[in-house]
This record gives C-alpha cells, sequence and structure tokens, in this order.
C-alpha cells in the first residue's frame, strides 16, 4: 500500500481529472484524500477534494519561489489572494 506523505502547504500538480495540470496548494491532509485550493476555482470555502494518487508533489527549487510559499506559511488568516498570488509566482518559475 503506498502511503500519503504529502503536508499542508505542499505544492502539488494534478494528473488526471478534468484540472489535469492544475497548479494547487494543499490545505488539509487524510489517508486518501487531500483537500486542495488555488484560490480562483477551488477556494478556501470549496476545497477540492482529490485521492493523492492522483497528484504530484511540486519539487520548489527557487530560491524565490521557497521564500513566497514560507511566507504564505506564516500568514495569520489565509486568503484566496495569497494563494493565488504564491501559485502565479510558483508557476512563472516553473515555467508550467
Amino acid at each position: 500500500m503506498i502511503k500519503n506523505n504529502f503536508k499542508v502547504f505542499d505544492v502539488v500538480k494534478s494528473n488526471s481529472g478534468h484540472d489535469k495540470n492544475y497548479l494547487y496548494i494543499v490545505i488539509k491532509v487524510e489517508d486518501k484524500f487531500v483537500y486542495l485550493a488555488n484560490g480562483k476555482n477551488k477556494k478556501l470555502e470549496n476545497l477540492k477534494k482529490k485521492n493523492y494518487r492522483h497528484i504530484n508533489l511540486v519539487g520548489i527549487k527557487n530560491e524565490n519561489s521557497k521564500n513566497v510559499l514560507k511566507n504564505l506559511k506564516l500568514c495569520v488568516k489565509l486568503e484566496n489572494s495569497r494563494l493565488i498570488e504564491t501559485l502565479k509566482i510558483i508557476k512563472g518559475e516553473l515555467n508550467v
């Protein structure tokens, strides 16, 4: 059995479904599922429930992207606009 190793605030990419290739941020983790948001079509008020086998972890190597993600983790109140900004920067640097 494959184990779900995702953590809250991981950046992931969908690899199946109608949202294939979309970037998301993990908001909540359960045994078989993760709950995702990107601030646009999947907001914090309506999280995307996805089987963890249908997403891949995005490797963040760029220092700027790491800092932006770190700042997101430090937010007192998580907002959709912050998710959008963070993913926009990461997507731009990944050339996705």
